[in-house]
């Protein structure tokens, strides 16, 4: 009587690592290709759905394989569009690991501009593989001599809140001890600088297995653009 051999139960991870590979795209992570979905979150982004692309605000989720190693500040790459982590986890199903997911923001520009952090005197300090801008506005009250109630608002001082990505140092410096500098984001067509910078936070993500990783978010006290030569 001839035995019948049984095939292994398929796990849920393995399940899940099927499906990515039949439906999912090439990502590019921290070097590593692997497949994965990446899809828009119209509602927990509160993006204007009446712009596409990156200038729509949306966030991404993606989803690939467990053990992608994913952090804050991570750059990953899919579709010809850059992105930056900015969540990520695990999805686990009691002991196991069934999928790594990850809240994504578009970089504008990132594959096309070199981003770099200089000294006074002109000496690159440390290098980004992408960023983000915000431009902040102070505003105070106008009151008419004896009126109570402010008659408008006037504009005040304007900075910019740079994010930097992928921030690697030249020569070992520490970048929160940077003091004062300036940031150069240098495309195709255009450079756009960023004077009296100073870091307000930074991010450090890795471990004993992962190549360290640095997100600064730094303000700046001017910007100017010119066309590239």
């Amino acid at each position: 009587m001839l035995s019948v051999r049984e095939n292994p139960p398929v796990t849920r991870r393995a399940a899940v690592e099927a499906m990515l590979l039949k439906y999912g795209s090439p990502a590019t992570l921290n070097g590593t290709q692997v497949r994965a979905v990446i899809r828009p979150l119209e509602i927990q982004s509160g993006a204007d759905r009446g712009l596409t692309g990156r200038d729509s605000g949306l966030s991404y989720r993606f989803t690939g394989p467990a053990g992608c190693g994913l952090s804050e500040g991570d750059a990953l790459e899919a579709d010809g569009a850059s992105y930056s982590v900015r969540r990520a986890g695990t999805a686990m199903l009691g002991t196991e690991a069934l999928y790594d997911w990850a809240v994504l923001r578009e970089l504008p520009g990132a594959a096309d501009s070199e981003i770099v952090l200089l000294a006074a005197d002109g000496t690159v300090l440390a290098r980004a593989k992408g960023y983000e801008t915000r431009t902040l506005r102070d505003g105070c009250e106008v009151r008419s001599w004896g009126e109570g109630t402010p008659a408008q608002i006037a504009e005040g001082e304007t900075r910019y809140e740079l994010s930097l990505f992928g921030v690697t140092a030249e020569a070992g410096e520490i970048c929160s001890g940077l003091g004062e500098f300036s940031v150069e984001i240098r495309g195709k067509t255009r450079k756009t600088a960023y004077s009296g910078c100073r870091v307000q936070n930074e991010t450090k993500t890795g471990g004993k297995s992962l190549e360290p990783r640095r997100s600064l978010l730094v303000l700046a006290a001017g910007k100017t653009e010119e066309e590239s030569a």
